[in-house]
């Protein structure tokens, strides 16, 4: 990693990105959360069990001759035994955020990384199984109405949801060609979905600009490391981003706390899912790659359900 500037494209270029776009319709006077990501990873997990597994009602998931084979188990249960990731994300993002004036059209957003996309069909077919069971404890019915997979600038592509095979044709992106050639020097970027960094175990309730660019580069070099062919940074490589990484002193931070929970089937009680919203300006042509990925993958706890959400504003 020679040269001064440090850039998500030089680190992390390769690591392939998919994304895919369901549009889904409720039925009238249906009430919804606003934050509907952890629902539907459920409901894709509980739909791939029914789907392959032979020994639903006493998984065994860690003995099982195929687990590494199996959809579920690489997406829901399986484990890292790298050092130093415990903790590992997840090779996917669920996000869907319901606007506040709430219609009953909604959408789905699923992002893949690295060799996840090879469980898109199985996912697809999850989502269109859900159907006949609905969402959510109240089994809510809806109906997937169309489905595309997103490129870069906004782009896409339709694909016939009712045939998981079709997409199975399409191949992930590499994180480099999702970003933009005009690196803008003035921007203002919003989350719109709670971020939850932790530091010596508790939750920031104030935006940090180094705290924040430290842990998206993490979760990149998990990602990268984890489902595709990256190599750590090391220790080297680490004290080279700390000295480096791009931290503009004109910082507008408007953020506030939100409090948030959800219901977990598995662990029977409320979890507090709460964290940081507002907007943010800032300056620095080498900082606007790192927002454009921190759009893309998402940042702190719970990103596998849409937290840590943020949208560049233009």
């Amino acid at each position: 990693m020679s040269g001064d500037i440090i850039l998500p494209e030089r680190l992390f270029g390769n690591l392939p990105i998919i994304k895919i776009r369901f549009d889904i319709r409720f039925p009238e006077d249906t009430s919804l959360n606003r934050y509907m990501g952890s629902s539907w990873r459920g409901l894709t997990g509980w739909e791939l069990i029914k789907l392959i597994c032979p020994f639903e009602k006493g998984r065994r998931c860690i003995n099982c001759s195929i687990n590494e084979n199996c959809p579920y188990y690489v997406l829901f249960e399986k484990r890292t035994d790298m050092p130093g990731l415990n903790n590992a994300p997840r090779g996917y993002i669920f996000d869907c955020i319901n606007p506040e004036n709430y219609s009953r059209l909604t959408r789905l957003n699923i992002t893949l990384f690295g060799s996840c996309y090879e469980f898109m069909p199985a996912l697809l077919k999850a989502i269109n199984r859900g159907q006949k069971t609905g969402i959510g404890y109240r089994r809510i019915p809806y109906e997937v109405v169309n489905c595309v997979i997103i490129l870069p600038d906004n782009k896409t592509n339709s694909i016939d949801h009712k045939d998981p095979h079709a997409i199975s044709q399409t191949r992930p992106i590499p994180l480099k060609e999702w970003l933009s050639k005009d690196k803008k020097e003035n921007f203002k970027a919003r989350i719109t979905a709670p971020l939850r960094l932790r530091r010596e175990g508790i939750y920031l309730r104030n935006f940090e600009m180094e705290f924040f660019l430290l842990s998206l580069v993490r979760r990149l070099e998990a990602l990268n490391c984890i489902f595709w062919m990256g190599k750590p940074l090391g220790k080297e490589g680490w004290n080279h981003i700390k000295e480096r990484i791009p931290c503009p002193e004109d910082l507008e931070a408007h953020t506030k706390w939100q409090e948030l929970k959800r219901y977990s089937n598995r662990q029977k009680r409320d979890v507090p899912l709460g964290g940081i919203v507002g907007d943010i300006s800032t300056r620095g042509k080498n900082l606007y790659p790192w927002f454009e990925v921190a759009s893309l993958v998402h940042v702190g706890k719970g990103a596998s359900m849409g937290l840590g959400k943020l949208e560049i504003k233009e």
